[in-house]
């Protein structure tokens, strides 16, 4: 071999092992600036960058979305709601508020509370009361973006993932973030100043300011013998609606009785509207204004329906038209005094 030939032997090594050393050193410079950079803050629609799926479940670093037939659905509310705004629970899939039921709710609480909302401003308060991870929450503050909304939710570590959720909300729509509290929203209620159809001896002194707009809407579930198999409690609340071990009618009569405006309260598609309107007036003592709204199940039909409207003591409501049978009733009780 030629002295030539082993001096380009000698400097082609040299040249392999440097550029081998350039490439680690460019490694190891990247790992250390990796470190030292800030955790990524959430985007500017309100989604986080380090977490939350567009398609549904979850990765080691990422809060748990809801599937992606949800994310997905294509919405026919007039104002939809982004899902990816929610962490969820695993209770979320029958605590929530769906995508598909979302035009009905919103038709029936703007047809009755939109002009008194507008006109009065931040003074129109809304309390949903049994909240869970906030998209009802969502929904009234989107639908009534001037009033001031307090989502109540029993479970603290639900209710931290309810306040992750509003301030999700707030980013992506520019709005104020509802408050969330910890607590029952049966015991709320309790806490609330009597009104004026209580006597002066039994009324205490002001709590809580009844708000003009108490939004209930427990977990129901879904229907039949895998209900009372999976949850026998959710089972027996479903069948005697009771919020707080308490019979729902006379929850709602309480409310009205300590000075809330009106009751939005969700009930089961089995429900009879009328005999729990004549509860709540058994329960209160006095007449009640009632307007029963179905919801619709927007899968079912692409027809645009109206909720149905009429006094409950004709009975429900009619049904869903194209869509079929209504999956619930809401039931709006107001005093009629």
């Amino acid at each position: 071999m030629s002295p030539q030939f082993q001096l380009i032997l000698v400097i082609v090594a040299i040249v392999v092992l440097t550029a081998a050393h350039i490439a680690a050193a460019m490694r190891a410079a990247e790992v250390i600036a990796a470190a030292g950079r800030p955790a990524k803050k959430a985007d500017e629609r309100g989604l986080s960058t380090s977490g939350g799926s567009t398609s549904g479940g979850s990765t080691s670093d990422s809060y748990v979305t809801f599937p992606a037939k949800v994310l997905d659905f294509r919405q026919r509310a007039a104002r939809p709601i982004d899902y990816r705004w929610f962490e969820t629970t695993n209770a979320s899939a029958y605590s929530s508020l769906m995508p598909w039921h979302l035009r009905s709710k919103q038709e029936a609480l703007l047809q009755e509370f939109a002009g008194e909302a507008k006109q009065a401003g931040a003074r129109f308060t809304i309390v949903d009361a049994t909240a869970h991870v906030g998209v009802d929450t969502a929904n009234l503050r989107v639908l009534f973006p001037r009033a001031a909304v307090t989502a109540i939710e029993i479970d603290p570590a639900v209710a931290e993932v309810t306040r992750r959720n509003m301030a999700r909300v707030a980013r992506a729509t520019r709005l104020a973030a509802p408050e969330v509290r910890v607590g029952d929203g049966a015991a709320f209620i309790k806490s609330l100043s009597l009104g004026a159809d209580a006597s002066a001896t039994e009324r205490p002194p002001a709590t809580e300011r009844p708000p003009n707009l108490l939004y209930l809407d427990p977990p129901w579930g879904g229907a039949g013998a895998s209900l009372a198999a999976a949850d026998a409690a959710l089972a027996h609340r479903r069948r005697n609606l009771e919020l707080g071990g308490e019979p729902l009618p006379a929850v709602v009569a309480d409310a009205l009785r300590r000075g809330v405006g009106a009751v939005a309260v969700k009930l089961p598609r089995e429900s009879n509207t009328a005999a729990f309107a004549a509860a709540v007036v058994t329960a209160r003592g006095s007449p009640v204004r009632t307007v029963a709204h179905a919801v619709c199940d927007d899968r079912l039909s692409s027809a645009r329906r109206r909720p149905a409207r009429g006094p409950p003591a004709r009975g429900p409501p009619a049904d869903c038209g194209a869509a079929g049978a209504p999956v619930g009733y809401w039931l709006l009780v107001s005093r009629d005094d």
